[in-house]
């Protein structure tokens, strides 16, 4: 009996995160979010923004047309509990 070891190994290819197939490694993929020095300043703009928010007097929140409890429990979110539309 006989053995024969192939003269060419076929080169193994790996599906990279993107789809790529290639025996070569692929670029990262871009960011989406923000980085984090841009987070860091939308967290210091919402707490900013709240203790403004908690600062206003009975007059002020009417203007706005908010009540004294909801402007005080707004106030009171931590500021990982920001709107949904602001963590993009």
């Amino acid at each position: 009996m006989r053995i024969v070891l192939p003269l060419f190994r076929a080169p193994s290819y790996a599906q990279c995160q993107h789809g790529c197939v290639s025996d070569r490694i692929c670029a990262p993929a871009p960011r989406t979010g923000p980085s984090v020095l841009q987070r860091i300043v939308q967290i210091t703009a919402l707490w900013r923004s709240r203790r403004a928010l908690a600062a206003l007097t009975e007059d002020q929140l009417a203007d706005v047309g908010l009540s004294a409890s909801e402007a005080q429990a707004e106030a009171e979110r931590p500021v990982w509990d920001a709107p949904a539309a602001w963590r993009r």
